[in-house]
């Protein structure tokens, strides 16, 4: 077997097992590395948000976003383009609502996304049906309140028939 075939059928294999068995090197892999089990299909959801919150320098936590309780849901990214210019949020696991999923509050621009674009979750986040998902939000002190409004990205994994 010459070099690339093995590269090819180690790829195979990686994807057959799934994100838990990759390295730490492969953390920022690309989204369709994530498979569907079998036995179970993925439909794309979006779960939309709204907040309207203080500008005034203080942070509001816990601001709860409900999920449905038909399906269980996997989060892959967070979509905020009204947070652009105006303040940092932190998201917060699910399964551990102690657990932020960053160290600190993030600007909407550098390590989560910049502009309007969609903030990887990575990796992926399962949660279960019912959860809610809690989002911090500290805006800049410029007095009033503002309408934060996005939408969690990802899929509802269904059993199949």
């Amino acid at each position: 077997m010459n070099f690339i075939e093995k590269a090819l059928s180690n790829l195979s294999a990686t994807r057959k097992r799934g994100p838990r068995n990759f390295a730490a090197q492969n953390q920022y892999r690309a989204q369709w590395i994530y498979y569907t089990p079998p036995g179970y299909r993925d439909e794309p959801f979006d779960v939309p948000f709204s907040f309207i919150i203080n500008q005034d320098g203080n942070p509001y936590k816990n601001n709860p976003v409900q999920l449905d309780d038909d399906a269980p849901y996997i989060v892959r990214g967070f979509y905020c383009p009204s947070l652009l210019n105006k303040g940092v949020a932190e998201l917060y696991d699910a399964n551990t609502p102690s657990n932020a999923l960053s160290s600190a509050l993030v600007y909407n621009a550098g390590g989560w996304g910049l502009g309007g674009f969609s903030w990887p979750v990575e990796p992926e986040l399962y949660c279960q049906p019912g959860a809610l998902l809690m989002i911090d939000f500290q805006l800049n002190n410029s007095g009033g309140t503002a309408t934060i409004s996005g939408s969690f990205l990802g899929i509802k994994r269904r059993k199949e028939c």
